[in-house]
């Protein structure tokens, strides 16, 4: 191989593992897409909640905006505004909380969100979903006023699990909104999610080489716990929480492995990480930790699954 071929080969390899350049369609697209598919469910919150709704909503989007302003101002950078990426990190974030969260509790979780968004994510670096990083480090920082339920998942791991049979009736449990201490936006309304991923998926914008394999692995865990104890329930695998993390989280292109195998690999985990802490915790909270978890994943799901070109070592 000579040295323009050489270099041809690397520059097209570069641009292959760059996921804000190998996709076709622009990430601000995207996420006007992603916005519109959230507006049944912003609307519905809004009739249903009033000027609360509103507040918290206006307290999401202007949060981001300014953070990243300000961000880009501290480090001197030109004022690029991705408006659009901020206000979609700060819906996405808002509607993962209680619907009583304080306004100022939301603030800090969507600062947080815009900071791993900024100085975390990117080319060559460690990339996770920066709405379920804010969600994270609000469950930690604010348990009480989140109404958090992570402490029983960790608690339920800590103590040894469950036996199989106890997995399989957690399964099964149809209560998992009923017993969390705190309904979250994106459980207000089950068909406005739908109606948005149902937008989604026809106007090409789901990322289903990681969704499909995420879906289809909780779906055959559910369907044998079900054979096992002659019921047949799927509510949680059919809620709202798990269509956002399966369809949403589980497919932000700048967070995934590069290539479609990886893809696969990636939602299969997602799968297997969110069947076993709600198998074993019943918490509604392991679809989204899940996510988060196997975005940590993606530099070495990326290291074994993206062929090297011949002649290219990194």
């Amino acid at each position: 191989m000579n040295g323009e071929n050489m270099l041809s080969s690397v520059k097209n390899h570069w641009e292959f593992l760059n996921p804000y350049i190998h996709k076709q369609a622009g990430i601000k697209n995207v996420s006007i897409d992603i916005l519109i598919a959230f507006s049944p469910l912003i609307i519905y919150s809004v009739y249903l909640l009033g000027k609360a709704a509103v507040f918290l909503l206006l307290s999401a989007v202007v949060t981001a905006i300014i953070s990243e302003i300000v961000f880009n101002i501290t480090l001197k950078k030109s004022i690029n505004l991705d408006a659009e990426g901020s206000v979609l990190t700060g819906i996405i974030l808002l509607v993962m909380l209680p619907v009583s969260i304080p306004w100022w509790v939301l603030s800090s979780g969507v600062l947080f969100s815009i900071i791993i968004k900024k100085i975390l994510n990117g080319p060559g670096r460690i990339s996770v979903n920066s709405a379920v990083a804010g969600w994270l480090f609000i469950q930690l920082v604010f348990p009480q006023t989140a109404g958090s339920r992570l402490k029983y998942l960790f608690q339920t791991l800590f103590n040894g699990g469950a036996s199989l049979i106890n997995i399989f009736g957690n399964i099964l449990s149809a209560n998992i909104i009923a017993n969390m201490q705190l309904s979250s936006f994106i459980e207000l309304s089950l068909l406005a999610v739908v109606l948005g991923v149902l937008y989604l998926l026809f106007s090409g914008r789901l990322e289903l080489h990681s969704s499909i394999p995420y879906f289809l692995f909780l779906l055959i865990g559910f369907t044998l716990a079900a054979i096992y104890s002659g019921k047949i329930n799927y509510p949680a695998l059919f809620g709202p929480a798990a269509l956002l993390s399966i369809f949403i989280l589980a497919g932000e292109t700048a967070t995934l492995p590069l290539s479609s195998i990886g893809k696969v690999v990636f939602g299969t985990g997602c799968g297997i990480i969110s069947l076993l802490f709600y198998a074993l915790s019943r918490e509604g909270c392991a679809f989204y930790l899940s996510v988060f978890l196997m975005n940590l994943a993606v530099p070495l799901i990326d290291l074994v699954t993206i062929p090297r070109p011949l002649g290219v070592k990194y």
